[in-house]
């Protein structure tokens, strides 16, 4: 590479897709915490039901972090009927 050039690996995983999935996900909780107007220290309980499987593996895989960005105290996953 000659200075001032960048390669990038545009190619997309599954993993890459499951946390743009959740990065998504996070960012419209946040969203709903502000239309509603909470306060950013509020505790909230998350239910989300999707048919999306790759949204609710995508969930699962980043649970933990979803509980610390959102300050969530509870999630519930179901499938969408």
């Amino acid at each position: 590479m000659r200075d001032g050039e960048i390669a990038l690996d545009t190619i997309l995983d599954a993993a890459l897709v499951r946390e743009g999935l959740f990065r998504e996900l996070v960012s419209k909780v946040q969203r709903i915490r502000k239309d509603c107007g909470l306060a950013i220290t509020d505790r909230i309980a998350i239910e989300l039901h999707s048919d999306d499987a790759e949204l609710l593996a995508a969930v699962r895989e980043h649970e933990a972090k979803l509980f610390d960005e959102t300050l969530a105290t509870s999630l519930a996953l179901g499938v969408a009927q």
